[in-house]
């Protein structure tokens, strides 16, 4: 399904037209679409889901170009490809759920889970038509997909560096963790001799389906000069879709491995089957105290600096993040090794020579522990050992849920275009997107043709995407678009005015919510010359269409962005705050520029009862912070200031919270006498 021609008979990048990153996010994003079309299916139901619907390991290409699977030689695999769920009937059931996702969703799923390293290109012989060669609308870049071998699929980028993890290992090993009676006796496989029984009789799927198995097959001596030893780690790649941009950085795709690998793993194997092992140790724990708990939740706390800590029966506490887990692999270190020899001596189809490769398999992988666990990657290493504290606010991150609605200038040079494209790629790359939290609007400054909205006044400006809650699919889906004639770009007074009615009708939409989104508007207008000298109708119309704008959204903030900070200062209420060059940096240098000014936008508690004076306790919101996380609220004038009194409740549902209030600042959070603590299952009043 996912290995198609386009109409041209060229082969679609990971089988989709326009493809989504190969990132975590991504697929945090795409869990969260799931979560929120199966609200009641659990947690293990969706990890079922994941596993049973898109993961299908060790695929490669015959001489004819056919999709084949390896496996490993000299080896029975049946007994262990029962482990994962030892119940047949449900292991083979369809799964539970509505499914959410479009064909291209489904297919970067695949990629994301089902772990290949692919040594070859695919054979293109002439009955299959298959033209690979890639060049982009501007031909300025030529891309073939046969100098992307090899390359290594069901791996994903984490926070946009080069140590990938193979997900659906981390997946395996939730799920295999899940199962309290997991645990089985070698004597219960019966082919295995009672004379190779080794004192340690007790085999845990946990770790044989995660990190033994790697250990194990990474060495296979039948495969030497073959398929053994793990493959060092690789680089992401990305083809030019639509436009002429190199998008690795934003948009990553293709994980391509050194020349001449032909290993069957990898160290990002390693990698996923670790943290596999180390969230399946403290899963059930985690789900006895949070039957709500959900995979995409479960993966933001494992793959950030803060982590999980949880109990383990055998280790006591840990502290489960990717950032610690070198030492929370270190105290599993000999019950590790016992599990290697008893899938040594489940899956080999001979017993001579056994102690041998056994021996040969541990030292290989002390020998490559360090250096696939340990943090080498300055991003990572940066990101793991900043100091998160309480008490030190302004070094926390900002997780503010806003509405950023972006509008990208389509009537200058091409160039100019590229700039927008880039800028929002990395900004969306960094910005917090989440299914409750913040989401994200692209659109371009050309007009959809519409009879109605004519009718009635009402100017479209045309979609990239429209209320994403995926980083991953916001950048690679403003990098993907090119110059396209199909719409014209409206007048620069009908494009204010469309800004105008599209906040107007999320507020409309809004109005019985008691807690909504921040609005943040980025507006791009590279004109290189101010008509202000020259009075016309048309710009009559534009200057009051911004009175309108500015007037009707006191609550928005807009940033303007162009060649001269002067020129657009006008379009951001003429305050320099919100005027920023689009030319004079790098594309990721504003794009991080912008989203420090950005995340300082509050979002809005808001009841409109309030406005006519009633005395009520009804208004309640319920929200998320994450841990060692800021979030701003504001309550705009016009929802209290009938009220003699004001008095906000905060109540904290699991997990103490911070609450600091001053309208003197907008950062009250950084002097702790306007804060307060409360701590779980209390509450405290302020007014």
């Amino acid at each position: 399904m996912c290995f198609k021609l386009d109409d041209e008979g060229k082969q679609l990048v990971n089988g989709q037209r326009n493809p989504l990153s190969q990132t975590l996010e991504n697929f945090i994003a795409l869990a969260e679409k799931f979560e929120a079309a199966n609200t009641n299916i659990g947690l293990k139901g969706e990890l079922f889901y994941f596993l049973r619907s898109f993961i299908y390991d060790n695929i490669e290409y015959n001489s004819l170009g056919d999709i084949v699977r390896w496996e490993p030689k000299e080896t029975k695999l049946e007994d262990f490809k029962t482990l994962w769920e030892p119940d047949e009937n449900e292991r083979r059931r369809i799964p539970d759920g509505t499914d959410p996702f479009t064909e291209e969703e489904k297919c970067s799923l695949f990629f994301m889970l089902s772990h290949s390293i692919i040594r070859t290109p695919r054979n293109t012989n002439g009955q299959r038509m298959m033209i690979l060669n890639n060049y982009t609308r501007s031909f300025g870049r030529y891309f073939s997909l046969d100098d992307q071998y090899p390359m290594e699929i069901g791996v994903v980028s984490i926070r946009g560096t080069n140590l990938a993890v193979s997900l659906g290992r981390v997946l395996r090993g939730l799920y295999v963790g899940l199962r309290e009676q997991r645990k089985r006796d070698i004597s219960d496989f019966p082919r295995i001799p009672e004379k190779e029984y080794p004192p340690q009789r007790i085999l845990d799927p946990l770790y044989t389906l995660t990190i033994a198995e790697v250990i194990t097959l990474s060495t296979w001596r039948p495969e030497v000069g073959n398929r053994e030893k793990l493959a060092m780690d690789g680089f992401w790649v990305s083809a030019p879709i639509g436009s002429d941009l190199e998008t690795k950085d934003v948009c990553p795709m293709i994980y391509r491995l050194r020349n001449g690998t032909t290993s069957a793993h990898s160290s990002s194997s390693l990698r996923g089957a670790a943290d596999g092992l180390i969230l399946g140790k403290i899963i059930h724990s985690m789900y006895m105290e949070n039957r709500n708990l959900k995979l995409s939740q479960i993966l933001r706390m494992y793959y950030s600096r803060g982590g999980i800590l949880e109990k383990t029966e055998d280790i006591g506490p840990i502290w489960a993040s990717f950032c610690n887990r070198e030492n929370n692999l270190l105290p599993l270190e000999q019950t590790l090794k016992e599990q290697m020899i008893l899938y040594h001596l489940l899956v080999t189809n001979s017993y001579k020579n056994l102690e041998e490769s056994m021996n040969y398999a541990w030292k290989n992988y002390q020998d490559m522990k360090s250096s696939s666990f340990r943090i080498y990657n300055q991003v990572l290493s940066d990101y793991c050992t900043k100091e998160l504290n309480i008490e030190k606010p302004e070094n926390l991150p900002k997780e503010t849920p806003l509405d950023v609605i972006a509008i990208l200038d389509t009537t200058n040079e091409e160039e100019y275009l590229k700039r927008q494209q880039l800028i929002l790629g990395f900004f969306a790359k960094e910005l917090d997107l989440r299914y409750s939290g913040s989401r994200m609007t692209i659109l371009t400054d050309e007009k959809m043709p519409s009879s109605s909205a004519s009718a009635s006044g009402t100017v479209l400006l045309r979609p990239i995407i429209t209320d994403t809650y995926s980083s991953a699919c916001t950048a690679c889906s403003v990098t993907q678009i090119s110059g396209d004639d199909t719409y014209a770009s409206a007048p620069e007074d009908e494009v204010i005015l469309a800004i105008d009615q599209y906040l107007q009708a999320k507020k409309d939409n809004e109005t019985q919510h008691s807690g909504v989104n921040g609005k943040v508007v980025i507006y791009f207008n590279f004109e290189g010359e101010d008509y202000q000298t020259r009075p016309t109708s048309q710009r009559a119309r534009l200057e009051q269409n911004l009175r309108n704008l500015h007037i009707r959204h006191k609550d928005v903030a807009i940033y303007a962005l162009g060649r001269s900070t002067e020129l657009v200062k006008k379009y951001a209420r003429g305050d320099e705050a919100f005027v920023m060059s689009a030319v004079d940096e790098t594309e990721n240098k504003v794009a991080s520029n912008l989203l420090d000014k950005i995340l300082t936008a509050p979002a809005t508690l808001q009841y409109t009862n309030c406005d006519t004076g009633k005395d009520e306790k009804s208004a309640v919101h319920e929200d998320f912070v994450t841990p060692n996380a800021v979030q701003h609220w504001s309550m705009p004038a016009k929802y209290f200031y009938k009220s003699r009194t004001l008095k906000i409740t905060f109540e904290s549902v699991s997990g103490p919270i911070r609450v600091c209030h001053n309208r003197a600042t907008e950062s009250p959070e950084l002097e702790r006498i306007n804060c307060a603590d409360v701590a779980t299952g209390q509450k405290k009043v302020l007014g």
